[in-house]
């Protein structure tokens, strides 16, 4: 196939380098440096709006429409993993192990990935409410938190070693689009208003850019 035609809503580099696109009509699309193939969902034509996961041969896709689909060796799902929509759609899937990853939604839906299992998180749904979540990162081990941020300046804190769940304090009341962590005490967040923030491990403060007010839709790193 030709590379993707349709809208593009998510990108993701797995560790052996391949890029998997996600994009409209239930479609991801898989480059492996020469040449593109596509996957499709097979059990719907919603929107690819988050992909993520543990290797070219094992990742999942999320939906607009709530749905995570999990991909194995590259052969299309039978159906979804979970038979009941998370509320709103997938924003992000960010993974941390071979049996940990983590989804975030339009709905304040915080879901567990355990393989093919899927399990809503109590906590993180308490602490964030219905307010619309956008991206989810952590720093490798031995580093302990993770972060979610989201509409209204939302920023809130996992702490794994104590399995709890914090909403930080936050300079701004714009939506934040996406967090890249480099280590627990180097945190970065964008915003739709051109602001970066910068998470020192004591405060998070606002860094100016030559960005006006566009919106920064996306963090990376690799």
């Amino acid at each position: 196939p030709q590379p993707p035609t349709g809208t593009i809503f998510d990108a993701w580099a797995a560790p052996s380098g391949e890029l998997f696109v996600g994009v409209d009509m239930g479609y991801v699309f898989r480059f492996s440096g020469s040449s593109w193939t596509q996957l499709n969902l097979t059990s719907t034509s919603s929107n690819v709006t988050a992909v993520g996961g543990v290797s070219a041969t094992d990742f999942y896709a999320g939906t607009a429409l709530g749905y995570v689909y999990r991909l194995m060796g590259g052969t299309p799902p039978g159906g979804s993993l979970n038979a009941t929509a998370f509320a709103g759609g997938i924003n992000a899937i960010w993974t941390r192990s071979a049996t940990e990853s983590w989804a975030v939604g339009n709905g304040g839906a915080v879901v567990k990935l355990n393989l093919s299992s899927t399990s809503v998180i109590s906590g993180a749904t308490s602490t964030a409410g219905t307010t619309a979540l956008y991206s989810v990162h952590g720093a490798a081990a031995p580093n302990k938190y993770m972060w979610l941020v989201g509409a209204n300046g939302t920023i809130i804190r996992y702490d794994s070693s104590a399995n709890s769940w914090m909403k930080m304090p936050s300079p701004v009341a714009t939506t934040l689009t996406s967090v890249v962590a480099l280590s627990d005490s180097d945190v970065w967040f964008s915003d739709d208003g051109g602001v970066l923030l910068h998470w020192d491990g004591t405060s998070t403060t606002p860094i100016t850019g030559p960005f006006g007010t566009r919106n920064l839709t996306e963090l990376y790193a690799p």
